[in-house]
């Protein structure tokens, strides 16, 4: 019975590797896939805010970001993908944007690789907690 708390908490953090794994790899295979540009027009933006307090002074700050429809042209078939960016499209506009050539809805974006970074930052916040679980696990038995 005294092994449920640490073995409960272990089975949390694998949960937490397993989807920061998921999201980094899908992130980074999208990046390698997308890498036939096209030119494509902005249908539609849906922009999104982020409300951020923080903690010390109390401020609240905001962040945006952009959920854009895309229609373009690839191989004289028409597509339309949709895609979250911290960049700000506007509508109608004209642009640039990569797709992947084997499945053309999947598109990439200015600001993905941002993204995929700050993701990536919570990587040495997990092995923090790893190290924490490691030291309570072997020091309290």
């Amino acid at each position: 019975m005294e092994y449920i708390g640490p073995v409960f908490f272990g089975l949390l953090l694998a949960v937490f590797h397993v989807l920061e794994l998921m999201v980094v790899t899908k992130s980074i295979k999208t990046l390698i896939l997308c890498r036939k540009k096209v030119d494509a027009e902005v249908k539609s933006v849906t922009e999104e805010v982020h409300e951020h307090k923080d903690s010390k002074t109390g401020r609240v700050k905001y962040s945006y970001s952009y959920r854009v429809t895309f229609k373009y042209e690839y191989n004289g078939q028409t597509y339309e993908s949709c895609g979250t960016s911290s960049y700000r499209y506007e509508k109608n506009m004209k642009t640039t944007i990569k797709i992947n050539p084997h499945k053309p809805t999947d598109i990439c974006l200015r600001g993905e690789l941002k993204s995929l970074l700050m993701v990536s930052l919570f990587i040495p916040i997990l092995v923090m907690f790893d190290c924490f679980y490691v030291m309570v696990v072997f020091y309290s038995y």
